[in-house]
């Protein structure tokens, strides 16, 4: 971002109301009115750059969203009960809205249906949850691991 500044004699009269620039009067040495006018010429330049940290921090922000994702579905995994494997196997990652919604979980895969009832048990069968857990810890750390990823975008 570059900025000019001009100082100099003003003949009688602020400079306020210049395109981009804004002035403010003063004494100078002489015993004439000064001023100071501020213009920003490369205000183009500095608009696409802002465009681009726009765009850079938004990618930063989708990427991890993913990073978030696939740590749940690796935590799920690692915390589900193996007894063939299939829940597993069956932890599948979704995503919607252009990157910017995550779902994790055991949809669309058949054989898996009873995936709920280990998660959330039954009447007669206890709860062994594994998603809801991952979850809700990586939910406490994805704030930090997103300021984290737009930091570094942005440097």
């Amino acid at each position: 971002m570059a900025r000019r500044a001009r100082a100099g004699r003003s003949g009688g009269g602020s400079s306020r109301g210049r395109r981009g620039g804004s002035s403010s009067s003063g004494g100078s040495r002489g015993g004439g009115r000064g001023g100071i006018s501020v213009t920003l010429p490369d205000l183009e330049r500095l608009r696409a750059q802002l465009g681009a940290t726009a765009e850079q921090m938004e990618t930063a922000g989708r990427e991890a969203l993913a990073e978030a994702a696939k740590e749940v579905q690796k935590e799920t995994r690692d915390a589900v009960r193996k007894d063939k494997g299939a829940l597993a196997r069956e932890v599948r990652i979704s995503s919607r809205a252009g990157g910017t919604r995550r779902r994790v979980g055991w949809f669309g895969s058949r054989g898996v249906d009873y995936a709920r009832y280990q998660e959330f048990g039954t009447s007669s069968v206890p709860a062994r949850p594994a998603l809801v857990p991952a979850a809700e810890r990586e939910r406490s750390r994805l704030p930090q691991r997103v300021a984290d990823a737009v930091r570094r975008a942005i440097q």
